[in-house]
């Protein structure tokens, strides 16, 4: 009888579930604090939750930190961290994101008054809104695994004038630039979706480029995604012109009247496909769809004679070079070009 009772007990205990501990620990090395969770004696987590930081203001977390002996990955930064850590919205000046990290909340780091600089060194998964409202935020580095730049992401950033996506992106989402202070940007080639109102309202932006020489996946720019009254010029390389979602309200009318699009690499040879398109033909009612200039190895090297549109020689250039020139309108070897 006993045996059957003691064999009962050992089911029923095996049956249960095993609880997870949470323990905060602090890092000697970094001297940030994290939330360690483990299942029996396996760490199931490590979780960056604060703690003193430098008197300038840096926060760079560590990929992996010491826990009972054993070496363990840094794998998360707490959604409470600014419940635990008031504070930091006005001290933090710079934070640095492992690679180890998966992801980073929604709004978390939204209205850090003196958040200046942020790396993000792994391909995380950014929620949405994480940097918005950062009025100080002027330098951004975004790892080169990175896919996704999630809705709201650096919405009105004013002081970050410019930023460099990574070749890996695919998507950008809705209003993730709006009201930021880049002066130009580039979308790269792997981007197939712009969201609405993306780069809405960035009242500098003079330079949109869609794509690059080699631009294999076709995109589509949402509602108002680049509108703003500041727009110059767009060049494009995609060999098909990218949707334009709405009623071509992605640019500005104004765009379509008074900026210039010129058409690169593959995209030189569809300037009748975009002609045709009922939105991106706009750009040549007013003025004409430019190319660019198309250099072989035989002509590299050759000199050309840059002309203004009153025919006067402006310049003489090796490699059908036009850099330093001010932005407007040449005629090259009997082509006009804008730049």
């Amino acid at each position: 009888m006993k045996k059957q009772v003691f064999t009962a007990i050992a089911l029923v205990c095996a049956s249960l579930p095993v609880l997870a501990d949470v323990e905060t620990v602090t890092d000697p090395v970094s001297g940030l604090t994290f939330q360690v969770t483990t299942s029996g004696t396996s760490v199931t987590s490590v979780v960056f939750s604060g703690g003193t930081i430098p008197s300038d203001g840096v926060v760079d977390i560590p990929s992996t930190i010491t826990y009972n002996g054993q070496t363990v990955d840094v794998t998360g930064i707490s959604s409470d961290l600014n419940t635990l850590n008031p504070s930091y919205k006005t001290t933090v000046t710079s934070l640095v994101v492992p690679s180890t990290v998966t992801s980073i909340g929604s709004g978390l780091f939204a209205d850090y008054s003196v958040l200046k600089d942020v790396d993000i060194q792994g391909d995380t998964a950014i929620g949405s809104g994480a940097f918005s409202g950062c009025t100080e935020l002027s330098s951004v580095t975004l790892s080169p695994d990175i896919t996704s730049v999630p809705d709201s992401c650096f919405m009105n950033c004013t002081a970050l004038t410019e930023i460099t996506l990574p070749s890996s992106l695919q998507t950008i989402g809705t209003s993730a630039f709006s009201g930021a202070g880049l002066t130009e940007v580039t979308i790269p080639g792997n981007v197939s979706d712009v969201g609405d109102y993306a780069f809405q309202n960035c009242p500098l932006i003079s330079l949109v480029i869609l794509g690059d020489s080699s631009s294999p996946v076709p995109t589509d720019l949402g509602n108002y995604a680049f509108s703003t009254a500041s727009l110059e010029k767009v060049i494009c390389y995609r060999p098909v012109p990218p949707v334009l979602y709405g009623t071509g309200t992605t640019f500005k009318m104004s765009t379509y009247q008074n900026a210039y699009l010129q058409l690169l690499g593959d995209a030189q040879a569809h300037v009748s496909d975009y002609e045709a398109d009922k939105y991106w033909g706009w750009f040549g009612q007013n003025k004409p769809i430019y190319t660019g200039i198309s250099v072989t190895e035989s002509d590299a090297t050759m000199q050309c004679e840059v002309y203004d549109l009153n025919g006067v020689l402006v310049t003489k250039t090796q490699n059908q070079s036009l850099s330093g020139l001010p932005r407007g309108i040449y005629v090259v070897n009997g082509r006009k070009v804008a730049i």
